[in-house]
């Protein structure tokens, strides 16, 4: 919905209509302080109106507007310093073009308790084995989530039927092909081929 290039999802809340905006390509100039302030939807809506009519429809019908921009950062060279470490977005936060943000962070809570459980009395240790372990995961998750935030949003035309096509001939959605993703156990304690 809407011109390609700027996608567009609505929300609907119960008790309120609300309008979020997802600005996938141009957030770069936002900052993520004050992001959920409401916005003057009637401004927004006369910025809009070469979009859709349903789109157009839907933000005249909201009370309320919020720009909502999706932030990642490059994954970091260390989460821990002595006895102090990091865990889910603090970390390594991505994009939801993998779904697989909370999960991470779950991860990382069953690593981290895995690590402190079998570890010497010695926190520091401890810590350093869980970013060992956890690392590499969530990078390459990062990395493939960042890489979908261009391939999920392509404007229909060559390119976006070129990829279509290599996904019908790939299965990159396929059981098998994302196994490594769902079947890791976060609690196991040595380093697996993913």
């Amino acid at each position: 919905m809407g011109r390609p290039g700027c996608p567009f999802r609505a929300l609907f809340r119960v008790a309120r209509a609300a309008v979020e905006f997802r600005r996938l390509d141009r957030a770069r100039h936002l900052e993520p302080r004050g992001l959920d302030r409401p916005r003057d939807h009637r401004s927004r809506a006369r910025r809009l109106r070469r979009r859709h009519p349903q789109v157009r429809r839907i933000i005249a019908a909201a009370e309320t507007c919020f720009i909502w921009a999706l932030f990642d950062r490059d994954p970091l060279s260390r989460w821990s310093v002595g006895r102090t470490t990091l865990l889910g977005d603090a970390c390594h936060p991505m994009y939801p073009f993998m779904g697989q943000g909370a999960a991470q962070a779950i991860e990382d809570g069953a690593a981290l308790v895995a690590c402190l459980a079998a570890g010497s009395g010695d926190p520091a240790a401890a810590l350093k084995r869980y970013e060992q372990l956890r690392m590499p995961r969530v990078s390459k998750l990062q990395a493939m989530s960042r890489a979908n935030k261009a391939r999920f949003h392509m404007p229909d035309g060559p390119a976006q039927q070129a990829r279509d096509a290599e996904w019908a001939r790939v299965g990159d959605r396929a059981p098998d092909t994302l196994r490594w993703l769902y079947d890791h156990d976060p609690a196991a304690l040595e380093l697996r081929g993913e």
